[in-house]
């Protein structure tokens, strides 16, 4: 039994998972339609390019930890996957991170250094997560922590 394909794409849609078509296969006016090819950023009212999320990092961490991060990422989907990494030395930042419309901060150092450096406009407008740090993210709690705290800002991002 075969599903009309608008049924299809929106069931498709709604696990995540994007489907590739041929160009060959497309009609001309298909490609022309409203919504048939999604932005991947967005862009703000100032006009510079606001990503989906970024993630603020310890400076100290592992290439274990960070490839760890990057296996989690990769499974939410690209949005998340091509996510900016921004390293946060001890001392704080020196700047403003990339525009997001959510941040996800990988410690309270972290979290304290962006509230630090973003204007309470940019902090009104973003939403910022707390998680556990990198170096805990072995542990079965801190790994549930995040990804429960991962799909419903998924799901969040996806419904703005």
């Amino acid at each position: 039994m075969t599903m009309p394909s608008a049924l299809r794409d929106r069931r498709l849609h709604a696990l995540g998972v994007t489907p590739f078509v041929l160009r060959t296969s497309r009609t001309n006016g298909e490609a022309d339609k409203p919504g048939t090819a999604e932005a991947p950023v967005e862009t703000v009212a100032t006009g510079s390019a606001r990503v989906p999320c970024t993630l603020l990092l310890p400076a100290s961490c592992s290439p274990r930890e960070l490839d760890r991060l990057g296996r989690v990422l990769h499974a939410f989907g690209a949005d998340f996957a091509r996510a900016p990494r921004v390293q946060v030395p001890a001392d704080g930042l020196r700047e403003a991170p990339p525009p997001a419309r959510a941040y996800l901060a990988f410690g309270e150092a972290q979290a304290r250094a962006l509230g630090q450096t973003l204007s309470a406009a940019a902090m009104r407008e973003a939403e910022v997560v707390l998680l556990d740090a990198p170096s805990s993210l072995g542990q079965g709690a801190a790994k549930q922590r995040l990804w429960l705290a991962m799909k419903a800002l998924r799901r969040r991002l996806r419904e703005s």
